[in-house]
Parts: structure tokens; C-alpha cells; sequence
């Protein structure tokens, strides 16, 4: 604890006063005194030294004078407050000069509230109580004692162990200002760069009874990347003490960096990218539209700690993650659990996911199938599962497959297993409450039951579309604290599309389809069928018969008919004009140029030369047995494959 102390320095001059030189009570000395030897006398202090500096908090008030009188003389200081006089204190001074003992005037009647305030308006009666009449009173000064005790003196380090929410505050209690212990220590923070914090804006603290020293304390609960003020606090009776305001600024979740993508085909794209700082996992979500606005929108294309995916499913709308009681399948009971997705969309379906487990040892085999609601036909048998192989803990299982639904209609996906018995089971999760629009689960004994307010745990997914844009966005994440970047990385990037090899299966096999459309299909069942599509139209379906044959559709005309007669026969229809006229003769045909087209020098016995369209006509020469030869509008040129002594080609659509 502290002490100060103050005198009083002015007196009543009218009324209350010593006879004898009064003034000598206030001079700031105790080498000259004022006296009275009338019984009785009161002289009033009226002022004191105090400046009213507040030093602390005040913890005790006390009054003493410097003086002497004779043996059984009594001399009675009393207090005089704003409130009224306090108690009387007598003190016997005795015949020797000097400082008699402090009276403790603290808590007397009227006393204030104490501060340094209250001491400046604290006065005082010094009165005489004379035992034998005629002795003479001496005082020379009248004192007071103020104890008080200051806020702990405290300094401030820079934090450290700095982490995205969390940092590390150090501290120092250099003096308890005059306590035994400081009651609580601590630290105060704000955001920002600038101001000083206080115990009124945020705190992280320890309480008990604390010396001096350093101390340290881990903040909690910061935001990354951010800001912060910070400084040392301590409190003890008299407040609170703080030390200098130092700057922190968190760690932040890094954003994903060189995100890019090396592949792709129709159904997939490739990604790379290098992890974020302060992170251990990547985010990566995706939409077709636009960039994901969250980390729960769109597609989740990958969530882990690596740093390459090949992107293949989408996550149909159709997914359901919640479960809270399981079916048991075996082959006295249920055999046949599903979801029932009615009016599932015309798509690929790639990936069916069911939440299963095992109770017991069952075995045998689980079928994952589709089902047509309409006559409950198998779509697709997707997958077979060993059940032996499942946990007895719910578990995701994924089935890879490529199903298409060729049309909207009601389907159901299927869990099957008519083994095992009530002991030894194969189990599905579901949720008893109707969280999928448009969908019900379904249950089969000998025939489906439908629940309209339980979904099954389940995810259906489809490919990625060929030659269509999607919107990849990545945000770094940290497992420990939960956090995503504030940032993202982002790529927009197509699938390939408009670039398709197609088989050829027989001994000479010919198909094309030319313009800006997608190639269709083929179907050849003759020994050397010719098929071939021009211009801006979808290729249709052709049909071979003859031993040589060779159909061509036209540029926005109808199907050309063509003859067959000979071993070798020829039939074109060029550029939204007639039907050429084609000279076959036995085992020589000649191909005729159309359009301002050159014409073809043919010189085997089995020869074919077409040159389509307005373009520059390609002059072929063939010399083996069997020859096709062609030129392509508006496409990239045919590559021809040449292996004994026949000619196949592989094709491109302009697309």
C-alpha cells in the first residue's frame, strides 16, 4: 500500500480561533505553535494541502498533531465532513513536544465515501479539554494520513503462437500497486489497427490471487486474417491497471492456388492445383451456369487433402443424407429395399450410392439395381456386393455404372438380398420423415409397398456433358478450426465435345457424317455396306442389303434412291441438286465429280472417288482391290487406316 500525506493550511479567523497566535496552527510547521489555556477552546481548520490528484483508491484516513501541554491535559481532534462532525478523538500530549499518535478517522459518523476529492474538503475542530485549570495547549501542526492502494503496473509483449483464430497474449505484472495479490489478469482485444482496448471491449482472463510476473493467455475465438489490438490487463482493489497496446494480426485459410486443368474428355475434366497456406484440405464445388455462390452450392467436385481430381459425377438433385432407423433385408422378410424416384429425368446416371451395413454374419450376394415402376423390369443391374464385405457400421457404399434412362419415367433404385435370415442381415438406412420431393421409399416382401414419409439414404449422380461449360470454384479449408478461405480460386472450363471415333466392324465399312452435327449411328450388316450423311443434318439410320451398297442422304433433300446392280455399285446425291447419274458396268465402276468438282482418275477394279460440296475436288488413285476414297466439307480431313488390302476410315463430325 501507498501512503501521502497532506496539513491543514487555513483556519476560522472570525469565530473559532486559538487566542494566541492561531496562525502558527496552518504555517506547514511544527517549529511554532499556537496556545490557549481556556477550557474549551476550539480552533477550526478550514483547508489542507490535498490537490485532489486521484492516487488510488483510499483505504484508510487518519488525523495526528505535533504539540505538548502537561501531564493531564486532554487535546480532542474532530473530524469535520461535508456531512457533519465526526467523532471526537482525545489524545493526552503530554509535556514533551512532538508528533502524537494517528487517530483513524476512516469510517467515523458522516465520514464520506473516500477519494482524494473528499480528503480536499475534509476540515477539522482541534478543541481543548484542560483537566487542570490554567495549563497552557501547544499545537504546531495537524496532519493527515491518506492509505491507498494503486492498479497494478503492467506491461505488454507481442503475442505470438499466432494461428487463423487463436493467438497467444503475453503479459507482465510488474508492481500489485500495494495490494498482497491482484485479484484477476488477463487480456483485452479489439479489431482494428488503431485505439486502445479496454476490459469493456473483449477479454480472455484467469482469476485468483496473482503476484507479480509474467503470465500468458491463449485467445480464443478471433476471426482470420484479421486485425487485432491487444494489451495486458490486471485488477486489484484499487482497479485496473493496463499495459501498452500491441498489434496481432491472425493467420488466414489460403485460397487455392494455380488452378487450371491439364485433360479433358466428354465426361470428365482433370484439375490441379497447389493447397492453400494454413490449410490441410481443398474445397472444390462446381455448377454448369455459373460459379458456385458458397461452399454448399452446386456440385461438390472434391473435399480432401490432395491436389488433383479427375471430376466425372454430378450429384443429381436427388440426395438424401439424413437416416435414423435401418431396414433389415434377408430372405424371409424384406428382400428388396429402393427409392422410388418418380419422373426421373433423361440422363446418364453414372453413380447410385446407398448408407449400408450387416448385422450378424450374412452371405451371399446384394444386387444394386433400377427398376421400371410401370411392370418393375430391371433398367440396369448397376452392381453385385459380397455382403460378408460390409461393415456392421453404416457406411457409404458407391456403385459406378453408365445407365441411361432413355425416358422420363418413374424409377426405382434398388437394394436386393434374399439371403440370410433375422440374425444375419443386410441393412439399409433411411429416414423416417419425407425429406425428397417427388420421391417415396419402397419396401418389397412379395410385392412393393411405398412410404410416402420415409427416404432412403441415397445419392444419384450423372456424367459431365459433353461439350459443355462448367464453373469450378476452390476454397482452402482447415480441419481444426473449421475454416474456409475468404477467397476463392476460380476456372471455368468445357468439356471436349465434336470429336468421336466411330467403330467399323465389317470387311468394308464405310460411314461418315458431315457439317456442323453430331455424328449418329450406324448400322451395318452387309458384307461391304456404305453409309454416308451430308451437310447440316443429323445423320439418319442407313440399312445395307446388297453385297456392295452405297446410300447417301443429301443437303436438305430427301434420301436419294439408289440402284443396285452389279458387284460394285455407286449412288450419290451432291449439294441440294439431282440425283447424279452414276455408269455402272459389271465389275468397273466410275464415280462422277459433282459442283464444279474435278473429276477422279480410277484405275482398279473396285474404285470409288467422291468429291462433295463447292470445294476443290481431291483427285484420288487407287490401285488396290478394294478402294474408298473421299473429301470432306467444311470438316478436318479423313485419315485413312489401310490394312491388307482394304481401306477403313475413321471419322470426324465438324463438332
Amino acid at each position: 500500500m501507498s501512503e501521502v500525506t497532506y496539513y491543514f493550511n487555513a483556519y476560522d479567523t472570525v469565530t473559532e480561533k486559538w487566542e494566541t497566535t492561531p496562525a502558527n496552527m496552518v504555517d506547514g510547521t511544527d517549529a511554532s505553535y499556537a496556545a490557549t489555556t481556556v477550557d474549551g477552546a476550539v480552533q477550526k481548520l478550514t483547508a489542507n494541502t490535498c490537490p485532489g490528484t486521484d492516487l488510488g483508491t483510499i483505504t484508510k484516513v487518519e488525523l495526528r498533531f505535533y504539540g505538548y501541554g502537561d501531564a493531564d491535559d486532554e487535546t480532542i481532534i474532530r473530524p469535520v465532513f461535508a456531512g457533519g462532525d465526526g467523532a471526537n478523538h482525545t489524545i493526552v500530549p503530554g509535556v514533551t513536544a512532538g508528533w502524537k499518535a494517528y487517530q483513524d478517522i476512516t469510517n467515523d459518523p458522516n465520514a464520506p465515501s473516500w477519494t482524494f476529492a473528499a480528503v480536499v474538503v475534509l476540515d477539522c475542530d482541534v478543541e481543548v479539554n484542560d483537566v487542570a485549570k490554567g495549563n497552557t495547549t501547544r499545537v504546531g501542526e495537524v496532519e493527515i494520513r491518506v492509505t491507498y492502494v494503486t492498479v497494478p503496473t503492467v506491461t505488454t509483449q507481442d503475442c505470438d503462437l499466432i494461428e487463423t483464430t487463436s493467438a497467444r497474449g503475453n503479459g507482465n505484472i510488474t508492481d500489485l500497486g500495494g495490494v498482497a495479490s491482484c485479484s484477476r489478469r488477463g487480456f483485452c482485444y479489439m479489431e482494428g489497427t488503431g485505439g486502445d482496448p479496454t476490459t469493456a471491449n473483449s477479454v480472455a482472463y484467469d482469476d485468483d490471487g496473482f503476484g507479480t510476473g509474467a503470465y500468458t493467455k491463449v485467445i480464443t475465438g478471433l476471426s482470420q486474417g484479421t486485425n487485432y489490438r491487444v494489451r495486458a490487463y490486471a485488477v486489484n482493489t484499487a482497479g485496473t491497471g493496463y499495459g501498452t497496446t500491441v498489434q496481432l494480426t491472425t493467420l488466414a485459410v489460403g485460397v487455392p492456388t494455380n488452378l487450371t486443368s491439364p485433360s479433358q474428355t466428354e465426361n470428365s475434366i482433370d484439375l490441379t492445383w497447389t493447397k492453400g497456406e494454413n490449410c490441410d484440405k481443398t474445397l472444390i464445388r462446381f455448377r454448369d451456369d455459373q460459379y458456385p455462390t458458397g461452399v454448399e452450392d452446386g456440385y461438390q467436385a472434391y473435399f480432401d487433402t490432395g491436389e488433383s481430381v479427375t471430376v466425372e459425377h454430378i450429384t443429381n438433385p436427388i440426395t438424401q443424407e439424413a437416416s435414423n432407423l435401418g431396414l433389415p433385408l434377408y430372405g424371409a422378410s424384406y428382400i428388396r429395399a429402393s427409392e422410388r424416384i418418380n419422373d426421373f429425368p433423361v440422363i446418364n446416371i453414372s453413380r447410385v450410392s446407398f448408407y449400408l451395413y450387416k448385422s450378424g454374419l450374412p452371405t451371399g450376394t446384394a444386387y444394386i439395381r433400377i427398376r421400371k415402376v410401370s411392370d418393375d423390369s430391371i433398367l440396369a443391374t448397376i452392381a453385385t456386393k459380397d455382403v460378408e464385405t460390409l461393415t456392421t457400421t453404416p457406411t457409404w457404399y458407391d456403385f459406378d455404372c453408365n445407365v441411361d434412362n432413355p425416358t422420363q419415367q418413374d424409377l426405382r433404385f434398388t437394394v436386393e438380398y434374399d439371403g440370410g435370415d433375422a440374425d444375419n442381415t443386410v441393412g439399409v438406412r433411411y429416414q423416417n420423415a419425407d425429406l425428397l420431393a417427388n420421391a417415396v421409399s419402397s419396401f418389397y416382401i412379395s410385392s412393393w409397398t411405398d412410404y410416402g414419409s420415409y427416404d432412403l439414404r441415397i445419392k444419384i449422380y450423372n456424367t459431365l456433358q459433353p461439350a459443355t461449360t462448367y464453373y469450378f470454384r476452390a476454397w482452402g479449408y482447415q480441419t481444426a478450426t473449421t475454416l474456409y478461405s475468404t477467397t476463392t480460386a476460380d476456372l471455368t472450363q468445357a468439356t471436349s465435345g465434336g470429336v468421336t471415333d466411330y467403330p467399323i466392324s465389317s470387311a468394308i465399312d464405310f460411314g461418315v457424317a458431315l457439317g456442323a452435327t453430331r455424328l449418329s449411328y450406324y448400322l451395318r450388316s452387309s458384307p461391304v455396306p456404305i453409309g454416308m450423311a451430308l451437310s447440316s443434318t443429323r445423320l439418319g439410320t442407313f440399312t445395307r442389303s446388297s453385297s456392295v451398297s452405297f446410300g447417301i442422304a443429301t443437303t436438305i433433300t430427301r434420301l436419294a434412291k439408289y440402284t443396285r446392280s452389279s458387284l460394285i455399285t455407286s449412288g450419290i446425291s451432291v449439294s441440294a441438286t439431282r440425283l447424279a447419274t452414276f455408269i455402272r458396268n459389271s465389275a468397273l465402276s466410275i464415280g462422277i465429280a459433282v459442283s464444279v468438282l474435278r473429276g477422279f482418275i480410277v484405275s482398279s477394279l473396285i474404285t470409288f472417288g467422291i468429291s462433295v460440296s463447292s470445294s476443290r475436288s481431291v483427285n484420288y488413285i487407287r490401285t488396290s482391290l478394294n478402294t474408298i476414297g473421299h473429301s470432306v466439307t467444311a470438316s478436318r480431313s479423313v485419315q485413312w487406316l489401310r490394312k491388307a488390302g482394304y481401306r477403313i476410315t475413321r471419322y470426324w463430325d465438324a463438332l
